[in-house]
């Protein structure tokens, strides 16, 4: 019997399952947070990360910028070069 391996998995592996970079894409930052903190809790990782260290730790991995766009008239923070992946991604 293999014996589990209980430590959670790496921020790396966040990126691989759920971010795509994209040059022509934009994505709302709490989007993007709030799907990582989603992940987390479901990992059991204690101490995600916070807003300011994702965005450094995004960098590392896939290289992001930032903007703002309009929505509803409100400037909401995005992230340029990323996009969430989506079910299409997975199809073969």
């Amino acid at each position: 019997k293999v014996e589990e391996d209980q430590s959670p998995p790496s921020f790396e592996a966040f990126v691989d399952e759920y971010l795509v970079e994209d040059a022509d894409e934009a994505v709302p930052k709490d989007d993007v947070f709030g799907l990582y903190n989603d992940w987390a809790e479901a990992h059991g990782i204690d101490d995600p990360l916070n807003k300011s260290w994702f965005t450094r730790k995004l960098n590392t991995h896939i290289k992001v910028d930032s903007t703002k766009k309009r929505i509803d008239g409100e400037p909401v923070p995005h992230y340029t070069g990323v996009r969430i992946r989506s079910e299409e991604d997975f199809q073969p």
